[in-house]
């Protein structure tokens, strides 16, 4: 075959093979392609921004409509008809969002973290997630008990890692009668990725920052991790892990906070507490991680990951 005819099929071979890959990420991971459309999404908005030739209206849902339809959240079928109607006179894009009180956002957190402490002493791989999310009830005992002999009888059986952060987003269902996507935007939705990512090097499962806890009105136990400096952060965010009812009954909450405290007051003694904390509890791993650092030098509890 001559050359000039082979470049010319260079183009048609390069878009199949972008396509092809653009299949397998999406089947082999689903979370990071979506993520990607919504980055390239957002840039394509930002580069160029729409002017609207018509103002914008905000509609309320006042106390009126919750009695006549009933309470939030409501069901999919009814905010179809919502935006189907709003459509009717003449929107070209709706945005649903719920701004709650104070104190429903005290409640929520407040009733959401025995939940975040049961999944992630007990889910696992992405199948066994979705179940979970679908099947457990409030911190069931019976299920989270039962991990290890599902390992036991072969069925890989993972962790789950969390991250816990609060703040003022934007949340709610953007779109219209062809594509509506549930979607929440605002800079606490990525600082609660980064501490989720941040398990992986502690070998923690739930981290919590002092935003949500200071939030709750029955905070659980906890133990201080430090001041993480996480990545596109110019401030360092206090962060915390749940004690567990062991962890208190051993000694390791009282060995650990001691050790602690002699780091975050730069006290000479941090490096011997950190050893003996860790000669008692070496199967700790947020100890030998404080201690590693210790040893190569560093000071402190304000760090950068």
């Amino acid at each position: 075959m001559p050359i000039q005819p082979r470049l010319k099929q260079l183009p048609a071979v390069a878009a199949l093979l972008m396509l092809a890959l653009l299949v397998w990420i999406q089947i082999q991971y689903p979370p990071a392609f979506a993520a990607a459309r919504q980055l390239v999404f957002d840039a394509y908005i930002a580069a160029s921004p729409a002017s609207p030739d018509a103002p914008i209206s905000v509609v309320s849902i006042d106390e009126t409509s919750l009695a006549r339809h009933g309470p939030w959240p409501w069901p999919e079928s009814r905010l179809a008809a919502l935006i189907d109607e709003l459509r009717a006179l003449g929107a070209a894009m709706v945005g649903l969002a719920l701004i709650p009180t104070t104190e429903h956002v005290r409640s929520e957190i407040d009733t959401a973290l025995p939940d975040l402490g049961a999944m992630a002493g007990c889910a696992g791989s992405r199948c066994w997630f979705r179940w979970v999310k679908r099947s457990i009830h409030r911190s069931s005992p019976s299920f989270c008990g039962s991990h290890s002999g599902i390992r036991a009888s072969g069925i890989a059986f993972g962790e789950t890692r969390i991250g816990v952060h609060s703040g003022e987003v934007i949340v709610g269902n953007f779109g219209g009668s062809r594509h509506l996507d549930y979607r929440a935007f605002g800079d606490p939705i990525n600082t609660a990725a980064r501490l989720e990512t941040a398990n992986k090097v502690f070998g923690t499962r739930l981290i919590l920052s002092a935003a949500t806890l200071e939030q709750c009105p029955s905070p659980p136990a906890t133990r201080p991790i430090g001041e993480l400096l996480l990545k596109g952060k110019t401030r360092p965010v206090s962060s915390f892990t749940p004690l567990t009812d062991l962890d208190s009954e051993s000694g390791l909450a009282e060995a650990y906070a001691r050790a602690y405290g002699a780091m975050a007051h730069a006290d000479d003694t941090a490096l011997t507490l950190l050893e003996a904390c860790s000669a008692r509890f070496p199967a700790d791993t947020l100890t030998q991680f404080h201690l590693q650092r210790f040893r190569t030098g560093s000071t402190g509890v304000i760090f950068a990951l």
